[in-house]
């Protein structure tokens, strides 16, 4: 009789974990119960399943708990929360996505993870899955609203992201309650098409997405008891989301030539720089970074609804940027063609809005803007409500996939293929 070998898992020496970002060794994780009667965990609320150090284990390495029940969830020793298992395996990326309310940060997450899921593998070869499904589900069901709706003519929108509820997580230490953001987690894999797929230990990343609600970005929000932004001085990538119709300047001259809702309905009017000053001056307070030295990991600063204001960069449909390689099924990412037109975004924000241009290369030393347009098209004014939606039907996303798939390829080595040449004919991505 044939037996299988085994090969055994190399564990990481270091976890971080994706909740309150303590960091620990994985003979230290903690095992989440099973048994319906090992309940009511000290941490945590709601009656939640025991965590407990494990003595006795499967011929797998699942452990067994106290009701003498095989268990697979673990958990983090500090804030017991269940982090996933691929993170004893692959190395992390942890991404913030912040920006003012209302200036699109839902329908852009949803944009992004649905373009990745299809992109990554046709084009780049690479997976891009759930690590935890259940941790993804509000994410997930923005996703199915808007490009899996049964009823893709009926317009709707997505729910704005708030300060509480689904996303968070609230942890018990002695007598205080802590209020924790939940991430969007998932892994990204080279498939057996990938010129390193037999270096998958090396290539493979998980990836964790941060995203609060506007207002967690007010002065004075941050504190030991909410500290849901201490994940920007963990960050390796920050993304700023700037969105044009909330700055009066931009409207006016949207105005000229569009009669676009989000331009002249649009009643939001906010200084979004000020956004950049609390994010800097956060994590210089949770790092050592000094009052006159520049944060070293990159910014992205996100220039939301394209589509409203497409005639004020020249347009209409943003080209995809990356291109064919001599490899079947593979492409590679054009950097000349994403820098370009950063610094082409960066001269028409610095002649409208300079004051946040100046901020943002005031903080990192990294500083790129790229255009997007989660839905590639305009709202509709709901007759009865006022309120914007859209219709699932006519979605179609432009660029929402790039900024991370341009800072996997510049700043994280192996993962996407790039190149520096000029762009000559290159398809729409519509």
């Amino acid at each position: 009789m044939n037996k299988t070998r085994q090969i055994p898992i190399r564990l990481r020496n270091s976890v971080t974990c994706p909740h309150c970002w303590h960091d620990f060794s994985p003979e230290d994780t903690v095992w989440v119960s099973q048994h319906l009667d090992l309940r009511d965990d000290i941490r945590l609320e709601d009656g939640q399943p025991l965590r407990f150090t494990p003595t006795r284990f499967t011929v797998q390495g699942n452990a067994i708990d106290s009701g003498g029940v095989v268990c697979e969830q673990v958990a983090c020793p500090r804030c017991h929360l269940v982090v996933p298992r691929a993170l004893f395996e692959m190395p992390p990326l942890f991404v913030s996505i912040t920006g003012t309310p209302s200036c699109g940060k839902s329908y852009f997450l949803a944009a992004m993870t649905w373009q990745l899921r299809r992109i990554m593998a046709k084009s780049f070869a690479m997976s891009f899955a759930d690590a935890d499904p259940a941790l993804n589900r509000v994410l997930n069901s923005y996703e199915e609203n808007l490009f899996l709706n049964p009823e893709p003519d009926k317009a709707s929108k997505l729910n704005k992201t708030e300060e509480g509820g689904d996303l968070y997580n609230v942890v018990r230490y002695d007598k205080q309650n802590v209020t924790y953001p939940k991430p969007f987690l998932f892994t990204i894999k080279p498939s057996e098409h990938h010129p390193k797929y037999h270096q998958s230990a090396r290539s493979s990343r998980i990836i964790s997405v941060y995203d609060n609600a506007g207002e967690s970005f007010e002065p004075g929000k941050d504190s030991r008891a909410n500290p849901v932004t201490r994940h920007l001085a963990r960050s390796n990538l920050l993304m700023f989301l700037f969105d044009p119709t909330q700055d009066p300047r931009f409207r006016d001259t949207c105005r000229l030539h569009t009669q676009d809702p989000q331009v002249v309905n649009q009643p939001v009017t906010a200084r979004q720089e000020t956004v950049i000053h609390e994010i800097a001056d956060r994590i210089r307070n949770n790092t050592s970074l000094g009052q006159n030295e520049k944060h070293t990991r990159p910014l992205l600063v996100v220039v939301t609804k394209y589509d409203a204001w497409w005639r004020m960069f020249g347009e209409e449909r943003l080209k995809e940027p990356w291109d064919s390689t001599r490899q079947e099924n593979l492409c590679a990412l054009n950097l000349s063609a994403v820098l370009d037109v950063s610094r082409r975004l960066r001269d028409l924000l610095w002649e409208h809005c300079p004051e946040l241009v100046s901020s943002a290369e005031s903080f990192a030393k990294q500083v790129y803007y790229l255009p997007v347009s989660s839905t590639g098209c305009g709202p509709e004014s709901d007759a009865e409500s006022g309120i914007m939606k859209i219709r699932p039907k006519d979605i179609r996303p432009m660029w929402a996939e790039t900024p991370l798939l341009f800072a996997l390829s510049r700043f994280d080595t192996g993962m996407i293929a790039h190149s520096d040449r000029s762009r000559n004919n290159t398809k729409g991505n519509g």
